[in-house]
């Protein structure tokens, strides 16, 4: 061990920290730091690495102040006891609860049985904690390893010594078996933790094991997934997790046996040394048994998770295409398509085309950023391009060639289950049919790598023989790419019961726009594989170009939904305000007193815009939430014609402007919006816009 396990004593009362402090420095064992209150306690949590603290019940002088316990949760796994006076044994309860030991309280010492008592019980705890542990380090050093973890970047130098000091305590806590570890690797995993492979020293020596590394949400989200998704489905087919993950304030780690005993081989270094016969057959067993007992489970969708596969593909649990990636996106092709190594391939015609010139191809294709994103159509007009999923399974999720590991006999095992959960059927089929033609293809030459996207995507079955042009057909290379996406397409015809291609190319298109972000196994960096890159981007133009033929709707621009406004005069100022902002949304709000011209009958008129409304607002207020008149009618024209609607459609939002005592009858059954609440615009613009997409969807027809 390199440094002194450093204590936290924490009490209110700085004479009883002096005094605990003084005798635990003549010691000489440990590093000892004090805090008076909640909010010192949890700054030295983020300035220093605590192995231990010693925290009071009450924080104050209140009778009935138990804020230790609320500290306690928020200190997070940082092993820890409770001080207290005897006389405050009523909260002993309280304190040894499950939540507590959640919270890593491990004792419940009393002060009244003096401080010699209270030091026996840290040394008990810390000597449990294993911190004479030998950690051999090799060339690699703990803030090097942190500078690694994508979570840690761009904190300060301070910081990042703080968390490699937490980096040691955590290997102390995931080999309290060993005397002495080994690093023999680190690497960098896909979704920004790392993958070390260490060897314990035992008592009668010790195999390696994988130990992935990251913070703490993150290891424990895939802890809960292996536990949920894994474990009862799939344990003879992945490498195991040996124990529960081990857990300071900041970070995690989760160790996995090697299968086989032995260290296996990633997806990608065996595609490329294996012959076409071995990678179908590793696919074969890796699709057909093993994710098989996923495909099992398999069912329609309810109609709380039928959203359309471009948000279920956008999602932060699937491919995360936020808002900010977008953004960047757009940058990085803007950077292509004027690069001199491209520019002579790809003209831009205008925001929504672009025009392609290679060998012997001339064509005019899609845009795909003007096309693929829900944010860029005019209120989702065109979400019929992207379908909600036929069927969900249990998917891997990340199934990128470093996930996949081989054994020395050929056959496949699953690591890395941050991202599993139920997913589209396709979802893992098209992520690894897109790591194979981006990343495990080398065919440097443009116009053969058009052509082969051309091929690949001309099947209009899944299983459909997928046919090369003789320029290609010679290149061994190429036809072992084409040998394996075959069989991954025919894998998942089987496991979907269809051959309609239309989800698999959805799925193609997303992991294409995320191959052009740099988000691929191996870097993070957006500018590093320029040609990669640039195939990814011509791969989802010649995608949208197929899923554009298939909509049955003209792909020109549409109006607007109509926004139906219902009010009572008496709230005529605040609906003029909400007709502006729907406008400036880009929606088309109706109400009577604007847009009922001069000279045509006022009821004629607002009947039929009732009629033709996408969505009906019923404003309402205190003062004119009883009234009778037009509104009266209106409300129940609007109810009339939600009889006429799907469950799942979203087509009367009644909308309160102040709070009301009580809600007319009809209205009761409906979930309101309170626009007078802080998030109140949010939730009414959010409840639209899935309006919007629920109403386009083409399965409610």
């Amino acid at each position: 061990m390199t440094r002194k396990p450093t204590i936290l004593i924490v009490d209110d009362d700085q004479q009883y920290c002096k005094s605990l402090k003084r005798r635990l420095d003549q010691e000489d064992k440990y590093r000892v730091l004090t805090a008076n209150t909640a909010q010192q306690t949890l700054d030295l949590a983020e300035q220093e690495c605590i192995d231990f603290i010693a925290l009071d019940v009450k924080l104050s002088e209140a009778r009935d102040d138990k804020s230790g316990f609320e500290l306690a949760k928020k200190l997070g796994r940082i092993p820890k006891f409770f001080l207290t006076l005897l006389k405050d044994g009523d909260s002993y309860t309280e304190g040894s609860s499950d939540e507590m030991r959640d919270a890593n309280v491990v004792k419940y010492v009393f002060k009244s049985h003096g401080p010699t008592a209270v030091l026996k019980a840290i040394d008990e705890i810390v000597k449990g904690l294993h911190f004479d542990l030998t950690i051999n380090w090799d060339t690699y050093t703990p803030v090097w390893i942190v500078e690694m973890l994508k979570h840690f970047r761009g904190r300060s130098d301070a910081e990042k010594r703080v968390i490699a000091d937490e980096l040691v305590s955590l290997l102390c806590k995931a080999f309290k078996a060993a005397k002495e570890i080994t690093i023999l690797e680190i690497k960098r995993g896909k979704g920004g933790c790392v993958v070390a492979e260490i060897r314990p020293h035992l008592q009668f020596g010790g195999a390696p094991v994988m130990v992935k590394v990251g913070p703490r949400a993150t290891i424990m989200e895939e802890y809960d997934n292996y536990k949920d998704w894994v474990r009862p489905y799939l344990l003879d087919e992945t490498t195991r997790v040996v124990e529960e993950p081990a857990q300071t304030l900041h970070l995690a780690a989760i160790e996995y046996s090697f299968v086989g005993g032995s260290k296996p081989t990633p997806f990608n270094e065996f595609f490329k040394q294996s012959s076409a016969a071995e990678v179908e057959s590793l696919l074969s067993h890796l699709f057909g048994n093993t994710c098989e007992k996923w495909y099992e489970a398999r069912r329609a969708p309810d109609p709380q998770q039928s959203l359309p596969l471009d948000q279920i593909y956008r999602s932060r649990q699937s491919l995360n295409l936020a808002d900010k990636h977008v953004a960047r996106l757009e940058e990085i092709v803007q950077q292509l398509l004027g690069s001199e190594s491209y520019a002579p391939y790809v003209k831009v015609n205008g925001p929504t085309t672009i025009e392609v010139r290679l060998g012997s191809v001339s064509e005019e294709l899609p845009n795909p950023l003007a096309y693929a994103f829900r944010e860029r159509w005019s209120n989702g007009y065109n979400a019929e391009l992207f379908p909600s999923p036929a069927l969900l399974v249990i998917t891997h999720g990340d199934l990128n060639g470093e996930n996949i590991v081989v054994n020395k006999n050929g056959r496949g095992f699953l690591i890395d289950f941050y991202k599993t959960g139920l997913g589209p059927i396709y979802r893992d089929f098209v992520e690894l049919e897109s790591i194979i033609k981006f990343e495990l293809l080398h065919l440097p030459n443009l116009a053969q790598r058009y052509q082969l996207e051309l091929a690949l995507l001309a099947p209009a079955n899944l299983s459909d023989p997928i046919q090369v042009p003789p320029v290609l057909a010679n290149d061994p290379e190429v036809m072992k790419v084409v040998q394996i996406v075959q069989q991954l397409r025919r894998r998942a015809a089987l496991a979907s019961n269809t051959e309609d291609p239309t989800e698999y190319y959805v799925g193609l298109l997303f992991n294409a726009l995320r191959e052009i972000l740099g988000f691929s196994s191996g870097h993070d960096d957006g500018t590093c594989c320029y040609p990669r890159q640039f195939y990814a981007f011509l791969s989802a133009a010649k995608i949208c170009q197929w899923l554009l033929g298939k909509q049955t709707k003209p792909i020109g621009p549409e109006p607007p939904p109509l926004i139906f406004l219902s009010y009572a005069t008496e709230d005529l100022a605040e609906v003029n305000s909400m007709y502006t902002r729907l406008s400036n949304e880009g929606y088309k709000p109706w109400m009577a007193s604007i847009d009922v011209p001069a000279g045509l009958d006022w009821a004629l008129e607002i009947e039929k815009a009732l009629e033709d409304a996408h969505a009906i607002i019923l404003v309402l207020s205190e003062a004119g939430a009883e009234k009778r008149g037009y509104k009266e009618l209106e409300t129940k024209v609007a109810l009339q014609r939600l009889m006429l609607q799907l469950d799942t459609d979203i087509y009367v939002i009644p909308v309160l402007l102040k709070p009301i005592e009580e809600l007319p009858h009809k209205l009761k059954k409906l979930q309101n919006i309170k626009l007078y609440e802080r998030d109140g615009w949010d939730r009414l613009l959010k409840s639209l816009k899935e309006s919007v997409i629920r109403r386009n969807n083409p399965r409610r027809k």
